[in-house]
């Protein structure tokens, strides 16, 4: 008799485990640690070439056996709203690409407060109040593979690197002095860019649209993804006066 109450504890034991392992498949639980720290050191990646100032909020659950992230990124307060956007697109196809397990990345994409001090940076990461959210904050999540492909989502590359080759064409031209504004817009998978340039104070107006005209060609002729140039010149007496 004894013996048959063992043998059904343990079967009712076996059931109830093999149960719970069920139940954890279905429901939300937390990823392993090794997952944590390497997407932590993907995103500082972001942080360290200064497309992301930094990042927050970051959470990571298994659901069934897949996980799944949400992480808030802080961008510089300067750029556009476009780029602001491809560079949370930029975070999300990263983590998919480096970490087949996770199969949805949420992103929450906020702007640097200004008024943030110098140690504001590294605060932000931590405190709500070092950022704040803007209009165009977005949201972006891809879903379980086998739907949604990166091909189908053609990224801009990096803004640093697009305004690289923008004062690379741009120092071509002696009578321009440097490029005080850059601006880069993506829309509708074109990339436009907007600069303001000081020229040299001895050129005549018609020189100077002329000079205009010749620099936006150039970007849009050597800058293979420049589809649109937007080019303003400004006098160098006149940028004097204004500061």
């Amino acid at each position: 008799m004894a013996a048959c109450h063992a043998l059904r504890d343990r079967i009712v034991k076996t059931g109830l485990s093999i149960g719970m392992e069920s139940v954890n498949d279905l429901l939300d639980t937390a990823v392993d640690k090794e997952l944590r720290v390497s997407i932590d050191r993907l995103l500082k990646q972001f942080v360290s070439e200064g497309e992301v100032q930094s990042y927050k909020q970051l959470r990571l659950r298994r659901m069934g056996p897949y996980a799944l992230m949400d992480v808030n990124i802080v961008v510089p307060s300067k750029v556009s709203v476009s780029v602001a956007h491809q560079i949370g697109e930029r975070v999300r196809w990263a983590v998919l690409k480096q970490f087949s397990g996770v199969s949805e990345v949420l992103v929450h994409v906020t702007a640097e407060d200004q008024t943030a001090t110098a140690t504001g940076a590294a605060d932000s990461a931590h405190s709500h109040d070092a950022t704040h959210t803007h209009d165009h904050d977005h949201k972006t999540a891809a879903p379980i593979p086998g739907g949604e492909t990166e091909r189908k989502h053609k990224l801009m590359r990096p803004q640093s690197e697009i305004e690289a080759d923008v004062r690379r064409v741009v120092s071509k031209f002696p009578s321009i002095l440097g490029v005080t504004h850059f601006t880069a817009h993506w829309l509708n998978h074109k990339l436009a860019v907007q600069i303001e340039v000081v020229m040299s104070e001895d050129l005549k107006i018609v020189e100077a649209r002329a000079l205009a005209s010749r620099v936006q060609s150039s970007l849009i002729e050597q800058i293979s993804d420049v589809d649109d140039a937007d080019v303003h010149l400004v006098y160098i007496e006149s940028l004097r006066a204004f500061r």
